[in-house]
């Protein structure tokens, strides 16, 4: 059963077996391996079957740069060996995500998936790699370099060797940005009349500028967002319910005006008649047969509403704590 091969992986690599806060949110197989932490899962990316393995190593030992490490990997002998392939697809290339302290490797799967030898002899390839360029994890907490009580833990998706007084240093600066970010302020007038500002503001621009290169840029969609979204956030001070609902509607309005005033632009231009409210009144009643009479008009509202996610996803609050598992405790 796929379900049980991380059991049986962490019983051939002497791993821990884990269902709880691990780096997948699934069940894996982690711990250290020869000095490098290591954590694999079988599930899905993208909607495509995967074993993932998450490896990490000192950080600043690398000794080529992460693009060059992610090629290593993808033309080593043994790694392609212990994956019973010839060479990796450009897709799956792509899919070695490489940083300064770790890799994040995908081995995708149509069929059956790979067994727990094989994806043990993959992470032994892996490691084997990684060895001549990088440096496995001390004993030492990576944290404030204290040896004492360091134990490897599973920390918000990675792998971290951190000692006790870091864990709790690092739970109570996470209390104390919840607090602050609690007490700030909240001005909803002044966080509604910025975003009526640049809903207006950007409506003009985008209009003007589609209507002076004679067509309608989706990004500019992206940045209405962006800006109406930091243009609340900004005025509100800090993010809710309201300011969220306030920027979508305002990003919706936003785009469907500028809309609007590129098609009073572009009628008044073909009519030969001058830009005066008679026109817009009556481009009005057409205005929403015209606007979705094509995928155009869906897709500026699609990616309005992308920009203004984007924003209000990294101004939201603060999460209230990190979630620190220790390996060694952390047995299914």
């Amino acid at each position: 059963m796929a379900s049980k091969n991380y059991e049986e992986l962490a019983q051939i690599l002497s791993l821990t077996p884990m269902t709880q806060g691990t780096p997948f949110k699934k069940a894996c197989a982690a711990g250290l391996f020869d000095g490098y932490p290591v954590a694999i899962a079988w599930g899905a990316r993208q909607k495509q079957a995967s074993l993932m393995i998450l490896l990490r190593f000192k950080k600043g030992s690398l000794k080529v740069a992460p693009a060059l490490l992610a090629e290593r990997l993808a033309t080593s002998a043994q790694i392609l060996a212990a994956m019973e392939k010839k060479k990796l697809g450009g897709a799956e290339r792509k899919a070695i995500a490489a940083a300064t302290d770790g890799i994040l490797f995908h081995w995708d799967y149509s069929f059956r998936p790979p067994k727990p030898e094989q994806a043990a002899a993959l992470v032994r390839a892996l490691i084997g790699a990684i060895k001549e360029i990088a440096s496995p994890i001390e004993a030492a907490c990576e944290v404030c370099g204290t040896t004492s009580m360091a134990e490897l833990c599973s920390v918000n998706h990675t792998l971290l060797n951190v000692c006790s007084g870091c864990r709790q240093r690092m739970g109570e600066e996470d209390r104390r940005a919840l607090e602050e970010y609690e007490g700030r302020p909240s001005n909803p007038l002044l966080g509604t009349a910025a975003g009526v500002g640049a809903a207006v503001g950007t409506a003009l621009l985008w209009g003007g500028v589609a209507y002076s290169m004679h067509r309608i840029f989706l990004w500019g969609g992206i940045l209405i967002g962006l800006a109406i979204a930091w243009s609340v956030n900004k005025g509100m001070g800090k993010v809710n319910l309201y300011g969220r609902g306030l920027t979508v509607v305002l990003t919706v309005a936003a785009v469907m005006g500028g809309d609007f005033f590129f098609m009073w632009l572009s009628a008044a231009d073909e009519l030969n008649e001058s830009v005066t409210l008679d026109l817009a009144s009556r481009l009005a009643p057409h205005f929403l047969a015209i606007e979705f009479s094509d995928s155009s008009g869906w897709l500026s509202l699609l990616f309005g509403v992308l920009g203004a996610v984007f924003i209000l996803y990294a101004n939201r609050p603060p999460s209230i704590k990190r979630d620190f598992v220790p390996i060694g405790r952390a047995a299914a």
